[in-house]
């Protein structure tokens, strides 16, 4: 997933193809669900893709693009409200869902130190 979050940074992929890929790996348009190995990938592409996604939209004021973007946030911080008792990802991937929804809320502070 770091590679194809690269090729975003580098714009060799589009928006539209990057939404597909979370909704994919979130199961947000199947009744096929997700495992730990899905959402894990898909937070290793939010963590690589997220502040540049986020800077392009409000430049470009694309509210449909705004909203998957948001629906996305928004299916992890349900998978994320699950009780730990019923959930049936790993504490590791509770973790990196929670871990990964509090560096958005600090304006990706974690990714900026990292570059």
């Amino acid at each position: 997933m770091k590679f194809v979050g690269e090729l975003y940074t580098q714009f060799l992929i589009i928006d539209k193809i990057i939404l597909n890929i979370f909704e994919s790996l979130l199961g947000m348009n199947s009744a096929a669900g997700t495992n730990d190995d899905t959402i894990e990938g898909a937070i290793l592409l939010i963590n690589k893709v997220g502040i540049k996604f986020e800077e392009k939209i409000k430049k470009q004021r694309n509210p449909d693009a705004g909203a998957q973007f948001e629906a996305i946030y928004t299916q992890f911080a349900k998978l994320r409200d699950i009780p730990k008792e019923e959930s049936k990802h790993s504490l590791r991937v509770q973790l990196l869902i929670k871990n990964m929804l509090e560096n958005r809320e600090s304006g990706w502070k974690k990714n900026n130190q990292e570059d």
